[in-house]
């Protein structure tokens, strides 16, 4: 009897910690919407070039700028990016840039919202 008691009191602690562990309404990737878009930066005589392999900051639930990302991605060769796999919702994304002369390039980001579970919103970043 003694044996079944410590095995039912395991079982629920068990169920306790698995359902303790869920976080409920969070954006991450989930689903299969998509954030893509491409990155330039404009140089000091205003030319623009595209990036290579940007970094993409993305922010879940946000709305507005922040300094705290859930995720980093790394654009391609050509400047473009995608993130996919996103649950629907508010996202913050921004991107960043050091050229080959160690010059660093960022831009404000922009707040997307992504409204069902195959949206495919197009964020085009130019950095200065």
């Amino acid at each position: 009897m003694k044996k079944y008691r410590i095995l039912s009191i395991m079982l629920f602690a068990g169920l306790l910690f698995s359902f303790a562990c869920t976080k409920e309404g969070a954006n991450g990737p989930t689903s299969t919407s998509e954030i893509k878009g491409s990155v330039t930066y404009k140089t000091g005589d205003g030319v623009s070039h595209p990036t290579v392999n940007p970094i993409i900051h993305i922010a879940y639930n946000a709305t507005a700028a922040t300094t705290t990302y859930n995720d980093n991605e790394v654009g391609n060769a050509d400047g473009t990016y995608s993130i996919k796999g996103l649950g629907i919702g508010d996202y913050y994304v921004t991107a960043e840039y050091t050229d080959t002369h160690g010059l660093h390039y960022t831009c404000a980001g922009a707040k997307v919202h992504l409204g069902n579970s195959t949206d495919a919103v197009t964020a085009d970043f130019i950095l200065q």
